[in-house]
């Protein structure tokens, strides 16, 4: 399975994926047509026919009708899968997910997975090659322009690389039982979010939990990646038990931090401070 990022707006993601039949190609957040075409258009040997759409905002849906009336031009009156969650009521999405479910397109498995917060009908989409599943996703498979992957997540504004998205639907319990969910994934799953945040989130966080090394090395692996004119993505799912301080509520020191003891309580202090960007250092 083959990742490309497409960049949209000022830190938005797109993404475009595809396995051994470049025929059977998929879309994730196509929010811009404007770039979006331009690109399939540079590669002619793919055709897409499945959409995946993490949740309704314009910055993930975008002018969807005439993304899908380009490709219509592009591919014919081939019936294009649009999968989105059935809450988020997405006029132009033909297929409306209604509990975690899997479905295949050739090698690769996708599993749905319900995760309603930042919007009410928010989805998490889970891929995995089952040609290598028995093997696991490793550093050297990013590279600058297409991503070799095994098996990866794409989180929409859910999950963020050390951090997650506002609670605009939803309240403080939904997005722990969230965060929850995903780390049950296994830990070598690549994170693909809907925006390029890292570096916010991680020096945001040191203000809070600022012993953690863990925020500053992932910090200064960003910065260098910046430097050199690449991405902050993606990170692992192993690695956001460290990074992330919105997976760690069960966290002595943050529980002291922000004065609370229950997990959800601390969910709900750490999004508030982050929406006000309060820190304690």
């Amino acid at each position: 399975m083959r990742i490309i990022p497409i960049e949209l707006f000022t830190d938005n993601f797109c993404y475009f994926i595809f396995g051994k039949d470049k025929q059977n190609s998929i879309l994730v957040d196509p929010a811009d047509h404007n770039i979006v075409t331009p690109f399939l258009k540079r590669h002619p040997e793919h055709k897409i026919t499945h959409i995946l759409l993490t949740h309704h905002h314009s910055d993930h849906l975008g002018k969807l009708r005439l993304l899908l009336k380009d490709l219509k031009q592009l591919y014919g009156d081939n019936e294009i899968q649009v999968i989105s969650g059935h809450r988020d009521r997405i006029k132009d999405s033909n297929v409306k997910i209604k509990e975690d479910s899997s479905f295949n397109i050739g090698e690769i498995k996708i599993t749905t997975i319900m995760t309603p917060c930042h919007t009410k009908g928010a989805v998490v989409f889970y891929l995995e090659n089952e040609d290598f599943c028995n093997k696991e996703n490793e550093d050297s498979m990013v590279k600058a322009e297409e991503i070799e992957c095994i098996r990866c997540v794409f989180t929409g504004d859910t999950l963020f690389i050390g951090g997650c998205g506002r609670f605009m639907e939803g309240n403080a319990e939904q997005m722990l039982e969230n965060m929850d969910k995903l780390a049950t994934l296994p830990k070598d799953t690549f994170v693909f979010p809907g925006h390029d945040y890292t570096a916010e989130n991680l020096k945001w966080a040191m203000g809070i939990e600022w012993e953690n090394e863990a925020y500053k090395k992932k910090l200064e692996w960003v910065e260098n990646q910046k430097k050199k004119g690449l991405r902050g993505i993606p990170s692992k799912i192993g690695e956001e038990s460290e990074i992330n301080i919105f997976w760690r509520t069960r966290n002595e020191t943050i529980k002291k931090r922000v004065e609370k003891e229950n997990p959800i309580e601390v969910m709900g202090a750490l999004r508030d401070m982050k929406n006000r960007n309060v820190c304690l250092k």
